[in-house]
């Protein structure tokens, strides 16, 4: 087995407050099953998975672990994320520090800004500019409403639904809620994560998302268009809001190296067999499971061909 390695990366280097990127921290030679702390001041990290793969060459065998977290920043400014610690095989190994610069949006509405005097509005955000065909995409849709607005999906269990076309979608998990700051004003936040696949090369437009509200606000018709009836309390609305857009460049897949059996699946993948009973006479059945697992477009993924 070659010699350990670590090392981390960003998928960008600047962003705007609360515009997540994405942070891969990769171990090499090394079996490391924990993710890493990691910490750094005015920057919100979430842990997002877990890929490996292994790689025999010449009867020469390296792996590569790979640790993926979302990073959105809190505030504007030049940030430092400090070497990350990672501990295998008895050793601490360091990765280098990053810095991440942060600016301060020019919001926007569902058009693009996010307009202050909106009750609600949503966002788009993609942490990458680019990815190969099939390689999945990480994808962070922001429904935001004022503080006092009572809202929900409607109907219930519906998810947002993307205007484009050129790309396939993962299934949603649910939704998490989270309060955050937009132009000086503090919203509740219904947050969708999904990922996504280009599925041929060239620049893939995503122009909005939309996802339908029951929405109910303690307003009149003056401060919140929809709600129509002064006399009630609280006025209800089926709201559908929609986000801004955003573009990919989907790139070919490199052609070297490329095995000849190749199905489209873009990812880092860890393929385990085993079998039952271990021992049988001639003609007795066996039974064979093959697990694969890791981070990519399961989608795409061929029967495994014995040989």
């Amino acid at each position: 087995m070659a010699d350990t390695a670590v090392s981390a990366s960003l998928s960008e280097t600047s962003t705007d407050v609360d515009h997540p990127v994405q942070l891969d921290v990769k171990i090499e030679n090394a079996r490391v099953t924990r993710p890493p702390n990691v910490i750094a001041d005015g920057l919100s990290i979430d842990f997002a998975g877990t890929s490996s793969q292994t790689q025999i060459l010449n009867f020469k065998a390296s792996s590569v672990t790979t640790f993926t977290y979302i990073v959105t920043p809190t505030k504007a400014g030049l940030f430092q994320i400090p070497p990350i610690e990672v501990v295998a095989g008895g050793k601490v190994y360091k990765t280098a520090s990053l810095t991440l610069q942060v600016v301060q949006e020019n919001g926007g509405n569902a058009d693009g800004s996010t307009n202050p005097e909106k009750p609600f509005f949503a966002e788009l955000i993609v942490p990458k500019e680019s990815a190969y065909v099939g390689e999945v995409i990480p994808i962070e849709l922001r429904f935001y409403f004022s503080q006092g607005i009572e809202y929900q999906p409607y109907p219930q269990g519906q998810f947002p639904l993307f205007d484009g076309e050129g790309f396939v979608t993962k299934k949603y998990p649910e939704p998490i809620e989270k309060r955050l700051t937009a132009n000086g004003r503090t919203y509740n936040v219904v947050v969708y994560r999904t990922g996504l696949c280009g599925v041929k090369p060239g620049k893939l437009d995503l122009n909005s998302a939309t996802q339908t509200f029951l929405v109910a606000a303690p307003f009149g018709p003056r401060s919140a268009p929809g709600f129509v009836d002064p006399t009630q309390p609280y006025q209800q609305q089926v709201a559908e809001i929609k986000t801004n857009g955003a573009s990919i460049l989907i790139k070919s897949i490199p052609t070297a190296g490329r095995p000849a059996s190749f199905s489209g699946a873009v990812g880092e993948f860890t393929l385990a067999t085993s079998v039952n009973p271990l021992q049988a006479q001639t003609g007795d059945p066996i039974k064979m499971e093959v697990e694969i697992s890791g981070l990519g477009n399961f989608d795409r993924m061929e029967q495994p061909v014995l040989s």
